[in-house]
């Protein structure tokens, strides 16, 4: 996956770190998509923390950034960010440090977008 930004930890592994956090919310979202498939009912709403829009230039009602789906937060946390240019951003922050990978190619990801859509 394309990396989108990367703000680099003292360890110099902020990416493996994000690959990591990003397998495992890709397995979390995957399975949450299949059991809508096979049963109808999925807990993917309970999942994450928060659903947020951030405006350009903190100018609430203003021009959309992106729609935040906070998942984790602290140190680490991970979000998936919606941007209104269509792009799906995956985003693992710890202290001062981060990275983010371009997911907008991936079912699971357009799948949980697809979630939001009525929102």
């Amino acid at each position: 996956m394309k990396v989108t930004f990367k703000n680099e930890n003292e360890k110099g592994n902020i990416e493996e770190a994000g690959m990591r956090s990003l397998e495992s919310t890709k397995e979390d979202i995957k399975q949450f998509a299949l059991d809508e498939l096979n049963d109808g009912e999925s807990e993917f709403f309970e999942y994450g923390l928060s659903f947020s829009t951030v405006w350009l230039d903190d100018d609430v009602g203003g021009e959309i950034e992106y729609h935040k789906f906070q998942l984790s937060w602290g140190g680490p946390s991970s979000e998936i960010r919606f941007h209104a240019s269509g792009k799906i951003e995956y985003v693992f922050l710890d202290w001062f440090s981060g990275v983010g990978f371009d997911v907008t190619g991936e079912e699971w990801a357009q799948w949980a977008e697809s979630q939001f859509l009525c929102c």
